[in-house]
């Protein structure tokens, strides 16, 4: 049911250079509500609502709705009201989506100050939902500075979940407000899968999870200060705490869970999800099948979760189902060292100019805990069955089979703890747990590293002895510095090992 209910326009094309300072109540089922239009078919810019707005679906402090098939640009709107509805609810615009194919949307320049309430999904400080499908969103400088409360799903101070082509970004902007709600929360955007986020920050406040949602006995939360579940993320910082006291899995500081690159990002916000696995100072969880890059990131947070918890990277997972190489082995011997053609499937993923300070807490009985990476876990889901699968054709007389070799390999350069890691079991100062199944050879080297020297297992301190809390596979480590605490005389430095 529509009401397309506005301050100037209920259903409308484009509106320009609008005030509106009377307040809007609906209380019915229905949808879009908004202090200048209810929804708009253009574009709309220069205008400003101050009057409290309120209504069911598609609410906003500017216009309910926005549903086009052109490119628009959307600029200069600014809302200090408070906006309630049900699902929706944005500080600017409650809904955009697209009646055609898709096209480009900029948006620059909105600022939101009003107190932003839905009762169930899809919360924004900016919009609530941005259906651009696979269209490009250009958006920056945009600004939230009100509280954020959400009833389930899909939060966040700037965008409660986003959708646009992956040459779509969120660059050049803030949010500072307290978020509140269930689970896929972040403190600038509850979800995006396909857009990037560049040099946008949290500037303090509380982002807090309340529940979870149950998929296969598993209980996920997806809660992140800048992320709850993203895409690629440069230049971030987040500023928020982060409380959770639920059992879902995946929070992090920028971002709960994602399968894409984290680079220069610093989280300063402390996380406190002590029931909570896969927590991290950067990410929670990370997993991909592709090489992925980690550059220049910095946690300086205390974080306490219940296993897998990094200072960095509370859990990466490096898992593929593709061919790695095959070689034939002649069992006859007919021909010998014959080479079949063959597939090479090698993932490499590099962790680089990395630090934490933060004290990294694991509850749980088996930790996972590591100054950087909490469990770095590879593997291959290649079925061996298919090994017996390089007879050469034209070699009738041929019974050999093929051995698989792919593998993976970390890199890791640069990387620096100075925080204390605590917890039960699997506690190192660099990472807890290393471990890759029997199909690959993963090969992880840490070029440079620096360390406090210092961790607690069973509450017990061990000085020194632990880089690496347990490893499955081949693990090179060099280049080690122990960091000295400066005394209050101003004595200490580093000293090589």
């Amino acid at each position: 049911m529509w009401v397309w209910l506005g301050g100037y326009v209920g259903y409308g094309y484009s509106v320009d250079n609008c005030i509106n300072t009377v307040e809007i109540s609906y209380n019915a089922r229905g949808m879009d509500v908004g202090g200048i239009a209810g929804i708009l078919m253009n574009a709309v810019t220069n205008c400003e609502n101050t009057a409290n707005i309120h209504g069911f679906d598609s609410v906003g402090g500017i216009s309910g709705a926005i549903y086009t098939n052109v490119a628009l640009n959307i600029n200069n709107l600014k809302n200090s009201g408070n906006i309630s509805g049900n699902a929706s609810v944005g500080g600017i615009i409650g809904y955009y989506g697209l009646s055609g194919s898709a096209v480009a949307t900029t948006l620059s320049s909105l600022e939101n100050s009003g107190a932003i309430t839905g009762a169930a999904y899809n919360i924004g400080g900016i919009i609530g939902f941005h259906d651009n499908k696979t269209g490009t969103i250009n958006a920056s400088h945009l600004k939230n500075t009100g509280d954020i409360t959400g009833g389930t799903l899909d939060i966040g101070g700037l965008f409660g979940y986003v959708i646009g082509s992956t040459s779509s970004v969120i660059q050049n902007s803030s949010s500072s407000a307290n978020i509140v709600g269930n689970y896929k929360l972040g403190g600038l955007v509850g979800v995006t899968t396909t857009v990037a986020i560049k040099n946008c920050s949290t500037e303090g406040g509380t982002v807090t999870a309340k529940s979870w949602q149950t998929i296969d006995a598993t209980d996920y939360v997806w809660l992140g200060g800048c992320v709850g579940q993203g895409y690629t993320i440069t230049g971030c910082t987040n500023n928020a705490n982060i409380v959770y006291e639920g059992t879902g899995i995946y929070v992090g500081g920028i971002v709960g869970y994602t399968s894409s690159y984290i680079q220069d990002c610093t989280n300063n916000g402390n996380i406190n999800a002590s029931k909570s696995s896969h927590v991290g100072g950067i990410a929670g969880m990370v997993t991909s099948p592709n090489a992925l890059t980690f550059n220049n990131l910095k946690n300086t947070g205390d974080i306490c979760g219940k296993q897998r918890v990094g200072g960095i990277i509370g859990n990466l997972h490096q898992v593929t189902t593709q061919q790695g190489e095959f070689v034939v082995k002649d069992t006859k011997k007919t021909h010998y060292s014959y080479y079949s053609s063959y597939h090479r499937h090698k993932t490499t993923s590099t962790i680089k100019n990395a630090s934490n300070s933060g004290s990294i807490t694991a509850m749980d009985q088996w930790g996972y805990v590591g100054g950087i990476i909490g469990l770095a876990n590879f593997e291959s889901t290649f079925s061996t069955s298919k090994r017996n699968c390089c007879k050469a054709s034209y070699w009738n007389e041929y019974t050999g089979n093929c051995e698989y070799i792919g593998y993976f390999t970390l890199a890791a350069s640069n990387l620096s703890n100075t925080g204390i890691v605590a917890g039960k079991a699997n506690v190192g100062e660099l990472l807890g747990y290393h471990k890759s199944d029997g199909e690959s050879s993963v090969k992880s080297s840490v070029t440079t590293y620096t360390v406090l020297g210092r961790i607690n297992v069973n509450g017990e301190a061990v000085d020194g002895s632990r880089d690496v809390g347990y490893t499955t596979n081949n693990l090179t480590l060099s280049g080690r510095t122990v960091y000295v605490p400066e005394t209050t005389e101003g004595e200490g430095g580093a000293e090589a090992e």
